[in-house]
């Protein structure tokens, strides 16, 4: 009885019985032979016997043990839809027409030949419902289908509807159909005798797997995800049905299909659980114990027969670990100061990530790092892929960071893994739609250039001038005609040490331009003529380009990775010529392929290579260089997602190749860590003497053990390799447990380096040495340059210069013409030094930023403010002193054995006696050992008081020269006569400058000093001179501190007058006498007075001592000329004459 429409789904649970298990030894296996292949069906004839066909439109056969081409293929190569076997002789196929796509037809092969059989519909069929060997319902788009009878095929009138949904043959005049109704209407149909009645409509949630009768069908609820039946139109859920997306073949007796990596059986209304199963796979049961799974078109076997390749030892090569955060663009792969692996991962509407390796864990230390990103919310700026390369020479890694809209950034390392960005402040100009830049040093001239490409726009390259210092080249010999749209690649094709250059777009062709650039020049050679055909068709969409020596021969070979067509592996036979060997090592396979990145992951010595996929993604193994076996099984949950970006890395520091997967738009990014575990591989890390990896260098492996070393492996050194995958340069091998290697080290300068008996689990850091004495001249050099070019740098370097001149002068200019002591100089230095970091401390001087010319003048103008400060201080403060020392040295040297008599000595002895060697020597050992040394000293006080005078400056010249002058030698002699002539004269001058400087007028001086006595009754001056303005050569300081003894001793005397008389002295002298009428001075004391302590008052005994002192340090003295207690005493006071047409005054 027939039940309405379907109103309501509930669930009601069935039991379900588990039984089976592992089969014993049996393993998932895959078939070489069908590599490079994708399949689309298997079809079982008997338990050893199957049929397929494959995307290259052939029918393959397998009968218990490999598979084979069928003997007796189609007549066309027509595109085969579907097809059904009946038997080995009895082969049904359903296959575009070539003449009009929107129809079929169909081919039956009866054991001997193919026969075409007439379709007279419409549409297309696409499938077919058997009664019997050779009678079959058949169907397909817009109301097309029909019964054949074995003879001819019967048009039958249907509903109308646009495809054929599902389709079971009960009679020749009976079936049961579901028919879509413009994909929006789904209907289960019963047709017999030539009337079809609609059953029920069924929901969109349900999808009929098979029809038992007009009651009872197995189904799959679609927003659960579960099995069930669908009894009398209600569904019936199995009780063990879990969520998860299936995968279903149909037999007669039952069903079966893949669920969370388990095979189930569904029977008789139960659901069974039989053996594991392959993830998202479709189940073909030869038997029991025996599988075939279809998997994304690859053929597995599961069961005990040792046929095709063991895979077994893989499919739990990895564990993963889930990457926090989703839409990442990019993978780069960074190595600290410590030596372990850290990872940025970008994003172009996400955060930016920063990893670090913790054993099993993953860190954050982004804010660590500072290498920040643009900001999630800013719609104008798209981050995409970063590039750790050596830009400035330092030995440390920067970074770049593109951008697919907006500007680049550039950053520098600091030393200690903290990155700056510079990218204002260097000058660096890169935009457009920017997916990743290169780094490689173009032209051998020691600095990384820069390479990008606008996939919308130009080629950028930028030459390195030094210290983050970029030149745009716009104008490069052997690419003037390059289009639009364009990104780049680079690998040393050649092997002559010049990274040459691939530009690939979605656009355009590949072209690859050989690098032929000398160290003054960049340019490069069009090679693209020598490019397969393959290439120079219309294979666009071209999404990355990924290179490696797959198959050992000692040339980079690269993989041109798709969205669109095939992905094509293309070996390089000269480094000029390259083959397309895709169809034959089974790499010719379509899928929407982002990058590649190889590795040997299972350490069996060859390089295998991952490709990462809108889909599902794949390792392809490497067969000994021969072929290639793809697999997507030994990925754990490896579900659809967008990976655009893979990377194979040591992360976890255990010799083996781990994977990191990235993931745009959906699923998760991964890490999956490799446990083969073998510890059988040997890691190369090839650097100069400043630390910096050498890009380019080409590593070759020769195995040693055997008589003729064979290659072992060949790596070229580099940082880039696929879709924004940014890798760490390395050479990695996995090598042979218990063997020895020889490494050669090819370097791009041409210089080759030999490692010799390396043993396995080696890692190995190769240093590229230069002469020492070159090194260190190298790094002086470098970091003199980086000091004035830097760009962070050059602003500082020029205030620290600033501020040593600023101090130098200042030393100097204290030194040979100031009163500076030593501390004061250090005090300056200090404040000045102070104030340096703490502006710069609170505003960095960047170059040419404005702050640079704020601290620039404002150290400038504080040099100049502390300078005249400082000088006002000491000349206030020690000016006195000076005057004094000059004065009393000028004395000393005018009446001592070691002065001026020295000089007229000598001089005497070389215009009368120069025959006296003895009596020479004599006064010239006499001459150096006190003359010359009071000389320097005079010169010395006389420039910190007539800095400006060439006289005082002279004298310190001749005495600087003369004590090199060799008496023994007449030219000797003869220069030494002149020099103390000179001396002598400048001497003199300098002692007529102090007098001048030093003129008071005598008068005046009483005067004043008399004003400060006003205890006197009666004071007389009286002049005896000739002069009505006398002048003499004294401080007028120390003028007073005599003439105030003078009358405060008369004043002690009790004598209320005093008397002053001014006389002419004899020669160049004045002489002042100072009368009182006191009570005079015992004849007893008199000898005594001016003895320092003695006193006949009972005061200091200082006085008249002093003031002896002091007149004798002017050229005078003082004597007692009369002192009766009669009539009073009288003290003679003689001065030098003064200079009367120049009178001075004192400082």
């Amino acid at each position: 009885m027939m039940l309405r429409v379907l109103s309501y789904i509930y669930i009601v649970g069935i039991g379900i019985l588990l039984f089976g298990g592992k089969i014993q030894g049996a393993e998932l296996r895959r078939f070489p032979e069908l590599y490079g292949h994708s399949f689309g069906k298997l079809v079982k004839v008997s338990e050893n016997h199957f049929f397929a066909y494959a995307d290259d439109r052939k029918l393959y056969e397998w009968k218990g043990k490999n598979w084979q081409l069928f003997n007796d293929q189609l007549p066309v190569k027509h595109k085969i839809n579907q097809f059904f076997v009946r038997s080995a002789k009895n082969i049904w196929t359903i296959t575009e027409k070539r003449s009009d796509y929107y129809k079929s037809d169909i081919w039956h092969y009866n054991g001997q030949d193919w026969r075409k059989i007439d379709v007279p519909l419409s549409s297309q069929i696409n499938r077919m419902a058997f009664l019997n060997a050779h009678s079959f319902f058949t169907g397909g788009l817009w109301g097309s289908f029909a019964f054949f009878d074995g003879n001819q095929l019967h048009k039958i009138e249907t509903p109308a509807f646009s495809s054929l949904g599902y389709l079971k043959a009960v009679s020749p005049t009976e079936c049961y159909a579901v028919l879509l109704k413009e994909r929006i209407e789904k209907n289960l149909y019963h047709y017999k005798e030539g009337k079809w009645r609609k059953i029920m409509k069924i929901p969109k949630s349900l999808k009929i797997l098979k029809v038992f009768n007009t009651d009872s069908a197995l189904v799959y609820y679609l927003p659960e995800k579960r099995m069930g039946m669908l009894r009398y139109k209600r569904f019936v859920p199995f009780k063990n049905g879990a969520p998860g997306n299936l995968k279903f073949t149909y037999s007669d007796k039952a069903v079966y299909y893949v669920r969370h990596d388990s095979l189930f059986k569904f029977e008789r209304d139960n659901e069974t659980y039989c053996n594991p199963g392959i993830p998202h796979s479709r189940v073909y049961p030869i038997n029991e114990n025996e599988f075939f799974f279809e998997r994304y078109g690859e053929i597995y076997y599961y069961g005990p027969r040792k046929i095709g390749v063991s895979l077994t030892a893989r499919h739990k090569l990895f564990e993963g670990l889930q990457v926090q955060g989703r839409q990442h663009n990019s993978i780069s792969m960074y190595r600290n100061r410590q030596g372990h692996y850290e990872m940025y991962m970008a994003s172009f509407n996400h955060k930016n990530y920063f990893y670090k390796f913790d054993k099993i864990e993953l860190k954050d230390i982004s804010n660590q790092r500072h290498l920040i990103g643009s900001p999630a919310n800013m719609n104008d700026f798209w981050d995409s892929g970063v590039t750790f390369a050596d830009l400035d020479n330092d030995g440390d890694a920067d970074a770049l960071l593109a951008s697919l809209r907006g500007k680049c950034k550039l950053f520098e390392n600091r030393g200690d893994d903290y990155f700056e960005e510079i990218t204002d402040l260097a000058g660096f100009k890169l935009s457009g739609r920017i997916n990743e830049i290169h780094t490689a040093d173009l032209n051998n001239d020691g600095w990384l250039d820069l390479i990008a490409g606008d996939e919308l726009g130009r080629l950028y390259i930028q030459k390195n001038e030094g210290f983050f210092r970029f030149t745009q080249l716009d104008s490069i010999p052997g690419l003037e005609n390059l289009k639009d749209g364009v990104s780049t690649a680079l690998a040393d094709m050649n092997n002559d040490g010049r990274p040459d250059l691939f530009v690939y777009s979605i656009f355009h062709p590949l072209r690859y331009f050989e690098n032929i650039s000398t160290r003054d020049t960049i340019r490069f050679a069009d090679r693209s003529a020598s490019l397969p055909e393959s290439i120079h068709s219309a294979h666009y969409f071209t999404q990355s380009l990924s290179f490696n020596d797959y198959d050992h021969d000692g040339f980079t070979d690269f993989v041109m990775v798709n969205r669109n067509n095939p992905t094509k592996l293309f070996k390089n036979i000269d480094g000029r010529h390259f083959v397309d060997v895709s169809a034959t090592t089974g790499f010719n396979k379509r899928w929407l392929a982002y990058s590649a990145a190889w590795g040997d992951i299972d350490q069996d010595g060859w390089d295998d290579v991952v490709v990462a996929n809108l889909g599902r993604n794949y390792i392809l193994w490497n067969n000994e260089g021969l072929t290639f076996e793809p697999d997507s099984l030994t990925l754990p949950d490896n579900k659809v997602s967008y990976t655009v970006s893979a990377v194979l890395e040591d992360i976890d520091d255990d010799r083996d190749l781990d994977l990191i997967l990235v993931n745009n738009y959906f699923g998760n990014c991964q890490i999956l860590t490799n446990s083969v575990n073998t510890h059988s591989a040997i890691q190369i890390n090839v650097t100069d003497a400043l630390n910096r990896p050498v890009l380019g260098a080409h590593v070759y492996l020769y195995h040693t053990d055997d008589t003729i070393p064979t290659l072992a492996g060949h790596q070229e050194i580099r940082n880039h390799n696929g879709y924004n995958a940014n890798i760490w340069p390395r050479a990695f091998f996995s090598v042979h447990a218990n063997s020895l290697y020889k490494a050669v080290i090819h370097l791009p300068n041409g210089a080759q380096i030999s490692l010799d008996s390396i043993k396995t689990g080696q890692r190995l850091a190769v240093v590229y040495d230069y002469p020492l004495v070159y090194q260190y001249l190298q790094k002086l050099n470098t970091e003199i340059q980086r000091a004035f070019l830097h760009p962070r740098l050059k602003g500082g370097t020029l205030n620290y210069l600033l501020l040593v001149f600023i101090i130098g002068v200042v030393f100097f200019f204290s030194s040979r013409y100031g009163l500076w002591q030593f501390v004061h100089k250090v005090v300056f230095a200090l404040a000045m030094s102070l104030f340096f970091i703490l502006i710069n401390r609170i505003w960095p001087a960047y170059y040419p930023a404005k702050l640079f010319y704020i601290h620039f003048f404002s150290t400038l103008g504080l040099g100049i403010s502390l300078f005249f400060i400082f000088n006002i201080y000491v000349q206030k403060i020690y000016l006195e002193g000076v005057n004094d020392h000059l004065s009393e040295l000028l004395s000393r040297f005018g009446h001592s054995r070691g002065g001026m008599n020295n000089i007229d000595h000598l001089m005497f002895l070389l215009n009368n006696r120069s025959d006296d060697v003895r009596k020479l020597r004599e006064e010239w050992a006499l001459f150096e050992r006190s003359t010359l040394k009071r000389l320097e000293e005079i010169g010395r006080m006389a420039v910190n008081l007539f800095p400006n005078e060439k006289s005082v400056h002279s004298l310190q010249k001749i005495a600087a020269r003369i004590g090199k002058t060799d008496v023994n030698h007449p030219r000797g002699r003869a220069a030494l006569k002149q020099a103390l002539a000179d001396m002598k004269q400048n001497v003199q001058h300098i002692r007529h400058l102090f007098d001048l400087n030093y003129n008071i007028e005598l008068n005046q001086a009483l005067n004043k000093a008399l004003s400060a006595f006003p205890e006197f009754t009666a004071i007389r001056v009286l002049n005896n001179t000739s002069r009505y303005k006398i002048y003499v050569v004294i401080g007028e300081t120390d003028f007073f501190m005599v003439m105030e003894n003078l009358l405060q001793n008369a004043l002690d005397a009790g004598s209320g007058e005093i008397v002053l008389t001014m006389d002419e002295g004899i020669g160049n002298y004045y002489t002042l006498h100072v009368q009182d009428f006191g009570k005079g001075i015992p004849e007893a004391l008199r000898e005594n007075i001016f003895i320092e302590g003695f006193s006949g008052k009972g005061s200091s005994g200082l006085g008249l001592a002093h003031c002896a002192a002091v007149l004798k340090k002017w050229g005078g003295h003082i004597r007692l000329a009369n002192a009766h207690p009669e009539e009073g005493t009288v003290f003679e006071v003689t001065l030098r004459k003064g200079h009367h047409e120049n009178p001075g005054h004192d400082r």
